[in-house]
């Protein structure tokens, strides 16, 4: 993502989020997609940590689709989640990349509604994400963010689910 886009996209998540104090968390494990994000403190008006991608719209997923063909994510994540954790953090954004490499890997297009599995690792991990409309912000423009004349992306939110969840909600039936 050139530094053009990263301020475009910041800006775009300050604005809704209402607050200008994300922190850049950069991991260096993947080379074959970079994928940074940006982490969000609660705030009275949003009282959970945003925890949003920046990058994973550089590639574009084949097909199209009414909403576009380029999409960054985000997870809303409990306040008392202690994101200063690096092994906590990491296993956030774990779950953002995962997402944001699906539809490479699988070499398809994704959009709100989707539900993504991505295999259970038998160590009570996240096993899918089901992406949604951001619901907290109230504003319709948040869903796009236009980073250059060609390049526009969407914004959903990741609603992340374990085996557990899956097997209690199986049982419930």
């Amino acid at each position: 993502m050139k530094i053009s886009e990263m301020n475009k996209i910041t800006r775009h998540y300050d604005k809704y989020f209402q607050q200008t104090d994300a922190i850049v968390i950069h991991p260096n494990f993947e080379a074959k997609l970079h994928v940074d994000a940006l982490l969000y403190q609660p705030t009275k008006t949003f009282p959970f940590r945003k925890l949003a991608t920046m990058g994973a719209s550089d590639y574009a997923m084949l097909g199209r689709h009414t909403l576009g063909n380029r999409n960054e994510y985000m997870l809303f994540i409990d306040p008392s989640v202690d994101m200063t954790d690096k092994e906590v953090a990491s296993k956030y954004f774990e779950i953002l990349f995962r997402t944001a490499m699906f539809p490479i890997e699988n070499n398809c297009l994704i959009s709100f509604g989707h539900s993504l599995e991505f295999g259970d690792k038998g160590d009570g991990s996240v096993v899918g994400v089901f992406l949604d409309l951001p619901q907290a912000i109230d504003d319709l423009k948040f869903l796009f963010c236009k980073l250059s004349p060609f390049k526009k992306n969407s914004l959903f939110t990741g609603n992340s689910f374990g085996y557990a969840g899956i097997k209690s909600v199986a049982d419930s039936r």
